[in-house]
């Protein structure tokens, strides 16, 4: 698929998703053996937070999603291998970061008062926020990471005709819904 026919596509299971009328989605299995297919068609970068999975909110089967997940989506060495791994070699040409609504890691790098052993995950979050208000913070979260993750892959996207496509979301604690971040 395009990387725009699957933006569209987890939009529309975002739809499904927010309005509770998700589908079943069935286990497309190797024929040599009972496991599920493993054919991403997208790299979710997303936000360790429960409440918050990512093939559930795009309304996607086993397979479907090549999910990194961290505290505040804050990348790491295993994530970046992670990504660049699903785009060279599983061919997931379309990238989401994913925040959401209420995110603890980043309200938590906001406060004078986190504990020293979180830091590996405020830290990042503090250096490149910089707002004291926290939507401003969790949105400006997701658009650093959104270019981190473009500039660590540019030469990649350079060799694949810039066919990568990469895009910022939040998703509402309240509704499921997601928004889209335009550039």
């Amino acid at each position: 698929m395009r990387p725009d026919d699957v933006l569209n596509s987890l939009r529309e299971g975002n739809e499904r998703f927010a309005s509770g009328a998700m589908v079943r989605h069935e286990r497309v299995t190797d024929p040599a053996g009972g496991i599920p297919v493993h054919k991403p068609k997208a790299v979710v970068i997303a936000c360790s937070d429960a409440r918050v999975p990512p093939e559930a909110v795009f309304d996607q089967g086993p397979g479907e999603l090549f999910v990194v997940r961290c505290a505040g989506h804050v990348m790491e060495p295993a994530s970046w291998a992670s990504v660049w791994f699903a785009v060279e070699v599983v061919g997931a040409h379309t990238i989401v970061v994913l925040g959401h609504e209420g995110c603890a890691a980043v309200e938590a790098a906001m406060s004078s008062n986190t504990p020293d052993a979180f830091g590996a995950v405020i830290g990042p979050i503090r250096a490149r926020t910089g707002h004291t208000d926290v939507t401003c913070a969790i949105e400006a979260n997701v658009r650093v990471t959104v270019h981190e993750v473009e500039a660590h892959l540019r030469e990649t996207i350079e060799r694949l005709g810039g066919e990568v496509q990469i895009a910022g979301a939040i998703c509402s604690l309240k509704t499921g819904k997601v928004e889209w971040l335009e550039e």
